[in-house]
């Protein structure tokens, strides 16, 4: 099922994780928001490379996992959003955190999130009192890869899944090889 969100008064139907196509899905919605919202500051960059800093609602953070790095929330306000994004591939071993900036709760939770998934991606929005994700880094889309691509990836988990574009099949990682589904 399809989550709803208002932003700048245009509703966009974000579909769950697990739908058909789910991954082309969340990125055509993302584009459109983005081009709704971008006289809002969205693609304002800001390359995260040391720590720790405080970020502004309308931005997008790539941030350097040359090290952990922590990110401090604005006070929660109503449409407020920020897009976070692991730019090195090294969030695993260097997490980031994304800190709370006072008692308000992360998806329900009232505690800071942390970001450990390589080249994961959070778009955070609050309804003024606590924030909430779209893209939760923990669950990883499928990626269409060829097996030259997905054997150059050396931080694979444990039940990660992929397109193989040369086998034309999908497959599982089993935690010690990949399987052809």
């Amino acid at each position: 099922m399809s989550t709803p969100v208002v932003i700048g008064g245009l509703t966009y139907n974000i579909p769950a994780v697990g739908e058909s196509n789910w991954g082309q899905n969340v990125s055509d919605s993302l584009v459109a928001i983005a081009a709704n919202i971008a006289g809002a500051g969205f693609f304002t960059v800001v390359d995260v490379t040391s720590s720790p800093i405080t970020v502004v609602s309308g931005r997008t953070y790539l941030v350097d996992t040359s090290a952990t790095r922590q990110l401090n929330l604005p006070a929660a306000a109503v449409n407020a959003y920020l897009l976070v994004r692991d730019k090195d591939g090294t969030a695993e071993t260097n997490n980031i955190t994304i800190h709370r900036a006072a008692g308000e709760s992360i998806d329900g939770v009232a505690a800071d999130k942390v970001l450990d998934v390589a080249y994961g991606t959070w778009f955070l929005f609050c309804d003024g009192t606590n924030w909430y994700t779209i893209l939760n880094p923990t669950i990883r889309a499928k990626q269409r890869l060829t097996t030259a691509e997905r054997d150059a990836i050396t931080n694979w988990k444990e039940g990660d899944e992929i397109y193989n574009m040369d086998k034309h099949r999908p497959e599982f990682y089993d935690g010690i090889t990949w399987m052809t589904l």
